[in-house]
């Protein structure tokens, strides 16, 4: 089941995500303004979004370790000059929001299915498929699935799950027994 977020968008409207009475898949994106590898995921992200990649899923962008003498600050605008349409979560200064959900680094993205279980997550900035196939896992609503990248040291092993992906698998694949 995955912790229920109760907060406020930027302009202060009160906000939920997550919980079991989530009620449809939603992806959300632990985003910090100031990381870079954030500021590169982002715009894969809105594009996803207006290609459709996110069609029936709720996307929700969780702003979380703000810092004002940090680039893109205040980071709403960040988001919104990059062109996110989906909802948007503030997290507080002790980063509750993110702490419930296992933050291991930026950017962190989770998927949950409609019945409010985490089905993927995973930390790091990632390729357009790889976002792709994290959503499609929430929408399966299979098997608990956590995406590693052994070659850039992402493991995730951390996180209970059903099954494991690593994406530097194809790597392995093209050259038998070397990684």
């Amino acid at each position: 089941e995955s912790p229920l977020l109760v907060g406020e968008t930027p302009e202060g409207t009160p906000v939920e995500v997550g919980g079991t009475s989530a009620g449809e898949p939603t992806l959300i994106a632990f985003l910090a303004h100031w990381c870079p590898h954030c500021q590169a995921e982002l715009p894969v992200l809105v594009d996803l979004e207006d290609r459709g990649a996110f069609e029936g899923v709720r996307t929700v962008a969780v702003l979380t370790g703000t810092d004002e003498a940090a680039p893109n600050f205040p980071p709403a605008e960040w988001l919104q000059d990059e062109g996110w349409s989906g909802d948007v979560l503030v997290d507080d200064e002790t980063m509750t929001a993110a702490a419930a959900y296992g933050l291991a680094g930026y950017p962190f993205l989770v998927m949950v299915d409609a019945d409010g279980r985490v089905v993927a997550r995973t930390s790091g900035e990632l390729p357009a498929e790889d976002v792709v196939a994290l959503v499609e896992a929430g929408l399966a609503a299979g098997p608990r699935l956590a995406m590693v990248d052994s070659d850039r040291g992402i493991t995730n092993l951390h996180v209970p799950s059903d099954v494991i992906v690593d994406a530097s698998m194809p790597a392995m694949i093209r050259t038998p027994g070397h990684m």
